[in-house]
């Protein structure tokens, strides 16, 4: 029985992804991306700076460009650990 109903379930599951819009999430909830940046251990504060500053030039294009909506970098990453 347990079979038969899994069986069923996946095969819902597979029609009402063919029926259902490719686009699911509204362009306006798309585009925000959030990076927590990590530098070696011992890299000083002013490097750090730098480092997010290349980050920002890289990904401003796509900012002014609409792909990005906004960017949220933070570092560096004092207390805690990255995984």
């Amino acid at each position: 029985m347990a079979p038969l109903v899994i069986l069923l379930c996946l095969g819902g599951s597979g029609a009402l992804m063919q029926s259902l819009p490719s686009q699911l999430v509204p362009q306006e909830d798309r585009g925000v991306l959030l990076a927590f940046v990590k530098g070696a251990e011992g890299t000083a504060y002013n490097r750090m700076v730098g480092n997010i500053e290349q980050i920002e030039q890289r990904l401003m294009p796509l900012v002014e460009a609409g792909t990005l909506s906004s960017v949220s970098l933070q570092t560096p990453a004092f207390g805690g650990r990255c995984r």
